[in-house]
């Protein structure tokens, strides 16, 4: 019996090809869920960093009452508390450049980014906000001061209730 060398070659070929497409596929399914992984991940690490503002600011009540002067009248605090609601605003506003530059990058959901977006409009609608952003904005990117510029137009021509907003007649409410 003599074996016929170029079927057993195209056979061992076929095989081979088969084997590298499975590889392939394999390959691409595991950076598939290795990329979901690292969205995932990087998403979570910003609503981390973005809960720690807001619990420095819930959890202190000196801190609190600072913030919320500042949402209101940025521009009327002493000198020593606008410096303090500087770092707290700038805080938060990096976090959001970050999670925009990764929104860009492909780096996390762009479904992140449209609740995040939620809460942008409603914090740049506060008269406060507006006057830091006015005066900061230059420590940021060109792209991220353009896409919070047409956030901020976006928010004064929308209608939505603010927890931001104040009732007249209730500022001395919460002393």
């Amino acid at each position: 019996m003599t074996i016929n060398w170029d079927a057993f070659g195209a056979i061992a070929e076929g095989l081979g090809a088969i084997a590298v497409i499975m590889s392939v596929l394999y390959l691409a399914t595991q950076i598939r869920s290795q990329t979901k992984e690292a969205r995932l991940s990087a998403t979570r690490e910003l609503s981390a960093e973005s809960r720690r503002v807001l619990e420095l600011i819930a959890l202190d009540q000196e801190y609190s009452e600072i913030y919320q002067a500042g949402i209101y009248d940025y521009e009327g605090l002493p000198d020593n508390d606008r410096m303090r609601v500087s770092y707290m605003f700038r805080s938060f506003l990096l976090i959001c450049e970050q999670q925009y530059l990764h929104t860009q990058h492909g780096s996390i959901d762009a479904m992140y980014l449209e609740s995040a977006e939620r809460v942008y409009l409603e914090f740049l609608k506060s008269p406060g906000i507006q006057q830091f952003w006015r005066v900061s904005k230059h420590a940021f990117s060109d792209e991220f001061r353009a896409y919070i510029d047409s956030l901020a137009i976006k928010g004064q021509s929308m209608e939505f209730t603010s927890t931001f907003n104040r009732e007249p007649g209730n500022e001395q409410e919460d002393k």
